[in-house]
C-alpha cells in the first residue's frame, strides 16, 4: 500500500492534479487517540491542528487506521515523518478537491480479540447468534465521557453555565488515575497557579491542557474564555456534546425501562423519510396534530401513533439529544422528564441555546437500538497471556499472516487458553464497547471497562 513511503515508487494514487489542494493520507496509530496524534503531526510540521480533518476520532487503546486531509499538505514532508514518528505511520498519500469532513463515514470496521474465554463452543455461538440478530443498545460508550475522575461531560456542564473558570479548573485540576508526569504537573500549577512554569512540566500529549496554560500566558491568569479558546474547536465542543451523550443516555435507560426493547410504541420518535415528508407536506388533509409541531432541525421526525407503532421496528426508533431544534417523544419520557433530568445539573432545555453562538446545540437524534453488520467469530488458541491476537493493518501491509500469530502464541508447554475473535461493521458513532456489552452479557462500567455507561443503565438484553 505505499503506507510509509520509504522509498520506491511515487507518494500518490489517482492523479496528482495540481487544483487539489488537500492532500489525504492513511494515519495508523496505537495507544493514541486521533487529536493526540494530530496535535503531534501539528507540533511537527508547524502548522495549526485545525488544518489537519478526519471524519471521526479512534480509540486511544487500540490499533487503528482512518483518513486524515491536510491543506496544502507535502507528501514528501508527511512521509518524512515516519523515520521519527512512534506508534504512528503515514502513508496512501492522494490529493483531492476537498477536505474530510465530522461525521462524513458511513462507519468503522472492528476486529476484537477476548482472552481467556472458559464459555463452551455452543454458548459462544448462541451468544453471537444472539447478538446478530437482536442487536444492541445504543448507549454513548466511555470513550464519549473520558476515563478520568473528571468526566467531559462534566467540563460540559460548567460551558452550558458559561462558568468560564470552572471550565478551566476542570481541565487542569488534579485527578486520580493518571500517570505521573501528568499527576506532578497538575498538582505543581494546583499548588503555584504559574502557567509559565506549568508549561515546562505538563507533556505534549496532554494538548488540551497545554492550551489552556498557553491561554494564560498570552492573556493573563483571569482570562478564562480566551484561554479556553486556545483548545481546538473539535475539543470544545466535545465537552459540550458529551453533556447531551450523557442526558441521552439517560433518558434511553428511562424508555427502555418504561417499555422494553423489543418493540415501538405510542409517543415513540421516528425519523420521517425525505420523500415521504414531501408527500405528507403536499396532502395537508393528511396532517394530524403531531404534525403540527414546529420541526426546525434538518432531520424531521414524526410522533407515532398506537396504529402506527404496531408496524415500525424498534431499530428505527430514535431519541433526541437535548436542544434547542428538535422534537420531543410524545410518551412519558418526553420534554419533561429531559428537564427534569437536566434540572439536576442546574440546567434546563433553554441552556442550550447559549450566548456564545459556539456552544448554541440544536441538539440531534439517534437510534435507541444499534445493529451488528457483518457479524464474524472465531475461536483461537494461545499460551502466552500477552500473545498477539489480531494482524493489525501494519502487519498487513508488511505481508504478515496467520501464520505469525500461531508462531507467537507462546510456548506450547504453558495451560492452552482460548480467545474469542469478533469482526463487525456498525455505524458511526456507535460503540464496540456498548457491542461487547450485549455479547458479554454484563454491565461494562467501572468494575470492568471505567463507567462507560451511567450508573443506572439498563442491563444487556433488557426485555419489555
Amino acid at each position: 500500500k505505499g503506507a510509509a513511503g520509504r522509498g520506491g515508487g511515487g507518494f500518490f494514487r489517482g492523479d496528482p492534479l495540481e487544483s487539489k489542494t488537500y492532500l489525504e493520507f492513511t494515519l495508523y496509530k496505537e495507544n493514541m487517540d486521533t487529536m493526540a496524534a494530530v496535535n503531534l503531526l501539528a507540533k511537527l510540521t508547524r502548522v495549526k491542528p485545525g488544518s489537519f480533518q478526519y471524519s471521526g476520532t479512534k480509540d486511544k487503546r487500540a490499533c487503528t487506521s482512518q483518513r486524515v486531509s491536510l491543506f496544502r499538505g507535502e507528501a514528501a514532508r508527511m512521509a518524512a515523518l515516519n523515520r521519527t514518528l512512534k506508534n504512528c505511520m503515514l502513508g496512501d498519500f492522494a490529493l483531492t478537491t476537498k477536505p474530510l469532513r465530522l461525521g462524513a463515514l458511513s462507519g468503522n470496521r472492528f476486529e476484537i480479540a477476548l482472552r481467556n474465554v472458559t464459555e463452551p463452543a455452543e454458548s459462544l455461538q448462541a451468544a453471537c447468534e444472539n447478538l446478530k440478530h437482536r442487536g444492541f443498545i445504543n448507549y454513548y460508550g466511555m470513550q464519549r465521557f473520558g476515563s478520568s475522575s473528571i468526566s467531559t461531560h462534566s467540563i460540559g456542564v460548567a460551558i452550558l453555565k458559561a462558568e468560564w473558570d470552572q471550565v478551566t479548573r476542570l481541565i487542569l485540576c488534579p485527578r486520580a488515575g493518571e500517570r505521573d508526569e501528568a499527576s506532578k504537573a497538575r498538582q505543581h500549577f494546583a499548588d503555584h497557579q504559574d502557567a509559565k512554569a506549568a508549561l515546562k512540566l505538563f507533556p505534549l500529549w496532554m494538548a488540551s491542557e497545554r492550551s489552556v496554560l498557553e491561554g494564560f500566558v498570552k492573556h493573563g491568569p483571569a482570562d478564562h474564555r480566551n484561554a479556553l479558546a486556545g483548545i481546538p474547536r473539535n475539543m470544545r465542543l466535545m465537552y459540550a456534546h458529551a453533556y447531551q451523550s450523557f442526558v441521552w443516555n439517560h433518558m434511553v435507560s428511562q424508555r427502555l425501562r418504561l417499555y422494553g426493547s423489543l418493540k415501538a410504541v405510542e409517543g415513540d420518535l421516528v425519523l420521517v423519510d425525505a420523500e415521504l415528508l414531501g408527500k405528507r407536506k403536499a396532502e395537508p388533509e393528511d396532517a394530524t396534530e403531531e404534525d403540527a409541531v414546529e420541526q426546525t432541525h434538518p432531520k424531521q421526525v414524526r410522533i407515532l401513533s398506537a396504529e402506527e407503532a404496531a408496524s415500525v421496528s424498534i431499530f428505527d426508533v430514535v431519541m433526541p439529544l437535548p436542544g434547542t431544534t428538535v422534537v420531543y417523544p410524545g410518551h412519558d419520557v418526553g420534554q419533561q422528564a429531559y428537564g427534569a433530568k437536566m434540572l439536576e445539573d442546574g440546567l434546563d432545555i433553554e441552556s442550550m441555546q447559549h450566548s456564545s453562538k459556539e456552544f448554541a446545540l440544536t441538539g440531534d437524534y439517534r437510534k435507541i437500538m444499534a445493529k451488528v453488520a457483518t457479524l464474524e467469530w472465531d475461536c483461537m488458541t494461545y499460551y502466552d497471556p500477552k500473545a498477539q491476537l489480531q494482524l493489525t493493518d501494519m502487519d498487513l501491509v508488511n505481508g504478515k499472516d496467520e501464520s505469525y500469530l500461531k508462531a507467537v502464541a507462546g510456548d506450547t508447554n504453558q495451560d492452552p487458553k482460548t480467545a474469542l475473535r469478533v469482526r463487525f461493521d456498525l455505524e458511526s458513532s456507535q460503540y464496540a464497547t456498548m457491542c461487547l456489552r450485549e455479547l458479554l452479557k454484563e454491565h461494562m462500567e467501572s468494575a470492568t471497562q471505567g463507567a462507560m455507561v451511567p450508573e443506572g443503565a439498563v442491563a444487556p438484553s433488557v426485555a419489555s
